[in-house]
Formats: structure tokens, C-alpha cells, sequence
């Protein structure tokens, strides 16, 4: 708890923790959940899991890949057409495999300033993945395929539109079916496919750069297309993650 309350002190605006060993289980919490409302931050709340949503995505692909409905080295080429690996430098020669272990090399589409200008314009869009996709067009790799490990979101992006490709499937319906429903995981939402429900933390920034949070709740950068979006808590997350 101490670590927790130092956290916020620093700045952090809310924080949950849960944490289980041979020594049992420990939940605790710091901070607010809301700050306009001065709602505390509870365990509870449901929250912006981020990138974590690429280690459920991962999984989906591997759940597939048992019921033989693709391989983990299915060139790119297998599902998508060449309107987008050909205008995407790497994955023409990239294989389902090198997205999910970050050996593409192809350019992350958050790096990409054009991006964030649409999304501070239009800040709730929901975003389609060809349209994320058109960020990395033409954009250098950052290595050749196979040589070098770099975390992309692009990759994650690209793994849920082989799913699609693949199965015919929504890959947000098919994470409910194959991960979020069999583990009965009823605190856990993939926005923007799922609505988010009234207890869900804010999220806050220093979008200025001066020392004020700002919630910025609103603002969808590419949440629901394999790379980000899902929302849980702690406990359904020590769900997720004892059950792998």
C-alpha cells in the first residue's frame, strides 16, 4: 500500500494492485478513479488495460492456431490482400509468427505525427484498420524481416485482420467466444466493439505539457483493432493470467 500512496503523491492519479503468492492474496487501490467526482479508486473499477490487450490478441491466435484454423507461419500474403501488404515495406515477406514476436521490423503506426493530428481531431472515432494501416504506407522498416526484435503496434493490428481473414469473424467476437466468455470474465470490455460500463476509471494525461491532467477518456487512438482497447480489472486479469 505504501508503494501504491507513493505513486499518486508523485502524480499518478489512480492506481489498483493485485498481487498473489505462497503467501496468499493481496488487493489494494490509491488514488482516484474520477476526479471531477472525487470517486476513489477502488480494485473493482474496470480500466484501461492498453497494451495488454495485445497478450489476450496473442492468445486468440494461439487458441486458432490449435483448432488449425491458421499457423503461425502462414506468410502475411496467405490472408491479406496485396492493396495492403504491398504498400506496407516488410509485409509482403513477414509471416504471422514475426508480428506476434516483434521481428517485422514494420513501422509502428503510433510514431506517426499525421496520426495523432487526426485523432486530437476527431478524438472518439473509431477507427477501422485500414485506416490505421494507411500510417505505415510507404513508411521504412526498421530492420529487414527476421533481424532484429522492435515493438510494433502495427503488428498487432495486422495479426487481427489475419483473424478476420482467416475465420470470416469479428476478432472482438471471437475474443468473447474463445477467452473472455469461457472464463466468465464479466468485468472485461474490448472497446469499442463492447460498451464500457459506469464504473470505469478516467484516464488522464498532461496533454500540455504543464503540470495539468487532463482526462482525456474520450480519445481513441486506434482502441479495438488488436493492438489496444481492452478494459478489465484486477481480478478478472489474475483470472486471465492463471488460467494461461
Amino acid at each position: 500500500q505504501a508503494v501504491l500512496d507513493d505513486y499518486v503523491r508523485r502524480g499518478l492519479p489512480g492506481i489498483a494492485l493485485l498481487v498473489r503468492d505462497r503467501q496468499g492474496l493481496w488487493v489494494g487501490s490509491a488514488g482516484m478513479a474520477d476526479i471531477d467526482k472525487g470517486i476513489a479508486m477502488q480494485p473493482c473499477h474496470v480500466s484501461k488495460v492498453a497494451s495488454v490487450t495485445k497478450l489476450f490478441v496473442g492468445v486468440l491466435v494461439m487458441k486458432l492456431v490449435e483448432q488449425n484454423r491458421l499457423q503461425l507461419d502462414d506468410p502475411l500474403t496467405k490472408w491479406l490482400p496485396s492493396k495492403y501488404t504491398s504498400k506496407v515495406k516488410n509485409a509482403g515477406q513477414c509471416s504471422l509468427r514475426q508480428l506476434l514476436n516483434h521481428t517485422s521490423g514494420i513501422y509502428d503506426i503510433i510514431e506517426d505525427n499525421g496520426f495523432y493530428l487526426k485523432v486530437l481531431d476527431d478524438p472518439a472515432r473509431q477507427w477501422k484498420p485500414e485506416e490505421l494501416l494507411e500510417f505505415a504506407n510507404g513508411k521504412d522498416p526498421m530492420f529487414p524481416v527476421g533481424t532484429d526484435v522492435e515493438y510494433s503496434n502495427t503488428n498487432f493490428l495486422l495479426a487481427a485482420m489475419v483473424v478476420e481473414a482467416a475465420t470470416g469473424r469479428s476478432h472482438a467476437a471471437l475474443l468473447h467466444e474463445l477467452i473472455l466468455d469461457p472464463l466468465g470474465l464479466e468485468d472485461s470490455y474490448y472497446h469499442w466493439h463492447d460498451p464500457l460500463p459506469g464504473y470505469t476509471a478516467q484516464g488522464y494525461f498532461d496533454l500540455y505539457n504543464s503540470g495539468t491532467l487532463v482526462n482525456m477518456s474520450n480519445f481513441n487512438t486506434g482502441s479495438g483493432n488488436g493492438y489496444g482497447g481492452l478494459y478489465s480489472t484486477v481480478f478478472d486479469l489474475q483470472v486471465f493470467i492463471e488460467a494461461l
